[in-house]
């Protein structure tokens, strides 16, 4: 793609508007981690702000993410997206960052945060992904292209043992809330497509070194940005656990390219996000409040 002198155009509107908007102070002037985990490693962003200890204004450089990869395969046990087809084609993170849950609160849609029993059991991250490749729908009845699914299987079965004879299945409860790009889908049928603002319970398998089924998907109906917040909920031997994540995912090739070159050129989480808010200012100002908190 010939983008770099309208990437170069970019960059020059971010740094006048880091300035005027000062999104170099506090929070935002953390940097990357320059420890970074993962299959998706190369020119990625990742960064714990949970890690960060703020002392008058003064945050101190953390070790890098506290988040597990999933055995062999080196996937983040994180909820993920992908598209099923011959595999499971994962739409790897081009940024990942790592939240505390001292914020919901604030940071949250009201519909999603009455949902969690207890900030204390919860994760949160923000990921923006890689464009999820079009591919049939495995539907027999169905000649969709653009549908993807929520992944929840590394996260939910975190520390499993990844081999052939393994074989396990739960339930996850799962949700889209404050979606823009992406509607519903396949709801009619039995265990499949994801729910919209609310939570419904979707079966989660592993086996045969397999991730399945297909059913936590969702359709794009843009072809440009897509954003949204999804909740997962795993309630097992007396315990809950929640996780929060909110996805930023390009819909085509120039869209995709611009928040590529944005995560790995940016060395601050106040360059991420001007960036971001230049290519989306929604989308932009949406991070913006996640982290105004902080202040």
């Amino acid at each position: 793609l010939a983008l770099d002198s309208s990437f170069n155009n970019l960059v020059k509107a971010t740094v006048h508007s880091s300035n005027s908007r000062m999104n170099t102070k506090g929070v935002f002037a953390l940097p990357k981690q320059i420890v970074t985990k993962g299959v998706w490693v190369s020119d990625s962003f990742q960064l714990s702000v949970k890690q960060y200890v703020s002392s008058d204004g003064i945050f101190q450089l953390s070790e890098g993410l506290d988040i597990p990869c999933f055995d062999i395969l080196g996937l983040y046990s994180i909820p993920l997206i992908g598209v099923y087809g011959q595999d499971y084609t994962v739409a790897g993170p081009l940024a990942i960052i790592e939240l505390d849950t001292d914020h919901l609160e604030y940071q949250l849609p009201a519909n999603l945060y009455k949902l969690i029993e207890s900030d204390d059991d919860a994760e949160f991250y923000i990921e923006i992904h890689n464009q999820p490749p079009r591919s049939p729908c495995q539907k027999f009845i169905c000649e969709n292209d653009d549908e993807a699914n929520l992944m929840y299987h590394t996260w939910a079965f975190n520390g499993t043992q990844f081999h052939p004879d393994f074989v396990g299945t739960k339930q996850v409860l799962m949700g889209i809330f404050e979606a823009n790009g992406i509607k519903p889908v396949h709801l009619n049928l039995k265990d499949s497509g994801i729910a919209f603002d609310k939570l419904d319970a979707r079966t989660v398998t592993i086996h045969d070194c397999r991730f399945s089924p297909e059913n936590a998907m969702f359709q794009f109906k843009s072809d440009d940005y897509c954003d949204f917040f999804s909740l997962g909920v795993l309630q097992e031997e007396g315990q809950v656990k929640n996780v929060i994540v909110y996805h930023i995912i390009p819909r085509n090739s120039v869209p995709n390219e611009y928040l590529r070159q944005a995560t790995s050129s940016s060395n601050t989480l106040g360059e991420l996000v001007d960036f971001v808010t230049n290519l989306n200012p929604t989308i932009g100002n949406k991070l913006k409040r996640m982290f105004d908190c902080y202040h």
